[in-house]
């Protein structure tokens, strides 16, 4: 993952928690899409792990 692809995953993970906020989004979209959230920020997470911070 360059680190371009990285930003646009944090931007787009970003989007999906405002999005998941709305109380007015219906409970099988929420589903859909927290699925999706929860699979970008697994992605991100593992990601942090294997690179060198220093």
């Amino acid at each position: 993952m360059t680190e371009q692809e990285y930003f646009q995953l944090l931007e787009r993970i970003v989007k999906g928690a405002e999005y998941l906020a709305n109380p007015l989004i219906k409970p099988v979209e929420y589903q859909k899409y927290i699925k999706l959230y929860d699979e970008l920020c697994e992605i991100v997470f593992r990601y942090r792990s294997e690179i060198d911070w220093e």
